[in-house]
């Protein structure tokens, strides 16, 4: 699988998606909008990005696991998926936090669901999936750094301490706010 070619050096956090639907919408809540599917199966639509990305797991994992049908429609990109979303040709969007943040501060779009586990530091007033009723969803794309598999220890360690100093600086905190990533920092192993 190529992953034996490399060495952890370390987990950075995680690349956060949620479904959103527009501040109008009737849909309040996530079980409002897994509701009216299972009445209506593929009557909703969802706008998801890139074919094979986070946000295309999205919604197929939320058809699995809550028992539902909807009409996935497929966009070149997340902002392409959202600005569908804004302009009222979809009910909801499945994407990434960072190509919603600016839309949710604005008050045009309301975040119905984290696919965090439990709720996130980004957004803590928006429950995640799972504790909606849909147990066992989470999915978020994990973010770290590799080396070389044959890296010696020492440097592995030094490159690991390095990269928590950088990423507890409070610009790159606000950076990485900003991209839709809740920091989680660990070890190599832990990696």
């Amino acid at each position: 699988n190529g992953l034996d070619k490399f060495q952890p050096l370390g987990l950075l956090g995680f690349d956060i998606n949620c479904i959103a639907v527009r501040a109008e919408s009737p849909y309040r809540t996530l079980k409002e909008l897994l509701d009216a599917t299972r009445a209506a199966p593929k009557s909703i639509n969802i706008s998801m990005g890139s074919v094979g990305s986070s946000s295309h797991y999205l919604p197929f994992r939320l058809e699995q696991l809550a028992g539902v049908r909807f009409n996935l429609v497929s966009m070149k990109s997340g902002a392409e998926a959202v600005t569908t979303m804004l302009g009222g040709h979809v009910h909801a969007s499945g994407e990434q936090l960072a190509e919603m943040t600016q839309y949710i501060e604005a008050g045009k779009v309301r975040a119905i669901g984290m696919t965090t586990a439990e709720r996130s530091k980004l957004l803590p007033d928006v429950p995640s999936i799972a504790e909606q009723g849909v147990p066992g969803y989470s999915a978020d794309a994990v973010l770290g750094l590799l080396a070389p598999a044959r890296t010696p220890r020492p440097i592995v360690d030094l490159l690991n301490a390095e990269t928590h100093k950088v990423m507890r600086a409070a610009d790159m905190i606000e950076a990485m706010k900003a991209a839709g990533v809740e920091i989680a920092l660990g070890t190599p192993e832990e990696f």
